[in-house]
């Protein structure tokens, strides 16, 4: 097992090395709902980061972004207790979720072939595998050592 000094670890997290996350408008998914194309990507969402290094995570709920300027939970890192990240708390109506992904997401999806879906799973697997090192060092945060990281980002 690779093991990192936890100094060494906290020194690593502190200066934040390699957690620069692209603009979210950089990184452009689609899906498909009821009523077309709907964009995922909107300028604060989804791992946009503030100039103190603080990801602000919000949550892509019933096609729309929700969590821009309302209360967040901060996330902090289990080596240094900063704060990493900013999480929405807004309420959110999980009936209502699980109604609008059982009406639109899980239909949508039933329309797929087999081999469609296996495309959109390919295309997840391969932007995950395309931020690997960015996910390793996030998990640095947890406490983890790349070993122990190995088997949450590479499966």
């Amino acid at each position: 097992r690779d093991r990192v000094p936890r100094k060494a670890l906290a020194t690593f997290c502190r200066t934040g090395i390699g957690l620069n996350v692209p603009p979210a408008s950089q990184d452009v998914t689609q899906i498909t709902g009821s009523e077309g194309s709907t964009s995922m990507t909107q300028p604060h969402s989804s791992g946009a980061q503030s100039a103190d290094n603080v990801m602000q995570l919000d949550s892509f709920v019933r096609g729309r972004w929700s969590g821009a300027g309302e209360p967040a939970a901060e996330i902090r890192s289990a080596v240094t207790g900063d704060v990493v990240a900013l999480a929405t708390r807004s309420d959110l109506d999980m009936r209502e979720i699980l109604a609008y992904g059982r009406s639109v997401g899980g239909k949508n999806l039933r329309k797929l072939s087999f081999h469609q879906r296996a495309g959109l799973l390919k295309a997840l697997a391969d932007h995950l595998s395309q931020h690997k090192d960015r996910l390793y060092k996030l998990s640095l945060h947890a406490g983890a050592t790349r070993t122990d990281a190995m088997i949450d980002v590479d499966g």
